[in-house]
């Protein structure tokens, strides 16, 4: 827990990016926690990532965390990683609710990778948490095969 407290106070990815190349949103239904990651991917890297929305403490702890772990790392690596390794964050000592709000981020980030937002702008109808497990998202804990 000491990680998200720390995430919490830090303030310095929390904001949108000016013009970002990739941008993913997911909703958490359970609690309402809502999350927007703002990507900026230059060549085959991730060069910046940037979070905004409302939610507890976890959601937006843990948007934190992804930002700082994804940055200057190569997409491909990232696709490859699960959400803990990422977050170097062991969500499964959460509650399964709070490993829901926890992921929120990691739905968003898959979102703007595989295209379902990338390139697009704010305003578009909102993509949620559900419609990306029934479209067949990876297990964010568990390594691809």
């Amino acid at each position: 827990m000491n990680r998200i407290s720390e995430h919490d106070r830090n303030t310095k990815r929390r904001g949108p990016l000016n013009r970002p190349t990739h941008v993913g949103f997911a909703r958490n239904p359970l609690c309402g926690d809502e999350v927007w990651l703002d990507l900026d991917v230059v060549g085959d890297a991730i060069r910046q990532a940037r979070f905004h929305g409302q939610g507890g403490v976890v959601s937006q702890a843990c948007a934190s965390m992804l930002c700082e772990g994804i940055e200057g790392k190569p997409v491909d690596d990232v696709l490859a990683s699960t959400a803990e390794e990422v977050m170097d964050f062991a969500i499964r000592e959460l509650t399964i609710n709070r490993q829901r709000c926890a992921l929120t981020a990691w739905d968003a980030l898959l979102r703007a990778l595989l295209g379902a937002n990338s390139n697009s702008v704010r305003g578009l109808p909102a993509c949620h948490v559900e419609a990306a497990t029934e479209r067949g998202s990876p297990d964010p804990v568990a390594k691809p095969p």
